[in-house]
């Protein structure tokens, strides 16, 4: 019985913390985590018992813990963010407004025409959301848009080139967000 605690707790530890990395909207959907956690149990039980090793079973388990959750939305925009406005965005500051941007209904339609799944990140489909998701934030921004090669009229530094339908687009859309989040605002109001 505390060979059986301890497992679970391990699972739900290994569960929580990479949810908490890479899908911060689930880490607090506690009948998910509970019945991921139950799953990956059975499966390290079940392949104790059929012979395999601890480290095998430990493999195969984590297979259960994870399915349907390599690619992440989370994940999706901190790339966006990071490929896309690395000048207005220098780190850390995707990673503090990726979670912002996931409560946004704008971003929320956007990834409900989209099934995320383990093999996503490669596929065409994934190109198409990683397009349409760039557009949805350049497009539900009220900061200022400067054209290409100009500097805006708030920010000496030069603007970044966003590639899309092979049109050049300049955005100078995150420098006042960039300051908000800073100063240590964590959620601010830059939607239409």
């Amino acid at each position: 019985m505390n060979q059986t605690k301890k497992e679970l707790s391990y699972f739900r530890l290994k569960l929580e913390g990479y949810l908490r990395d890479h899908h911060p909207e689930l880490r607090t959907d506690s009948a998910f985590i509970g019945a991921r956690v139950d799953l990956a149990l059975s499966s390290y039980c079940d392949s104790v018992a059929q012979g395999f090793s601890h480290l095998e079973a430990e493999a195969m388990a984590s297979e259960v813990l994870y399915q349907g959750l390599h690619c992440s939305k989370y994940d999706t925009l901190v790339s966006i963010l990071m490929e896309e406005f690395s000048e207005e965005l220098p780190e850390p500051l995707p990673h503090r407004l990726a979670p912002i941007l996931l409560g946004n209904k704008s971003i929320q339609a956007v990834f409900s025409g989209y099934k995320l799944h383990d093999d996503f990140d490669g596929s065409p489909e994934y190109e198409l959301l990683y397009t349409e998701l760039t557009g949805t934030i350049v497009l539900h921004t009220n900061f200022r848009r400067s054209r290409l090669n100009t500097s805006p009229p708030h920010s000496p530094r030069k603007s970044s080139v966003l590639h899309a339908n092979s049109r050049h687009t300049s955005l100078s859309i995150f420098s006042p967000l960039s300051s908000l989040l800073v100063e240590g605002i964590s959620e601010a109001p830059f939607w239409d």
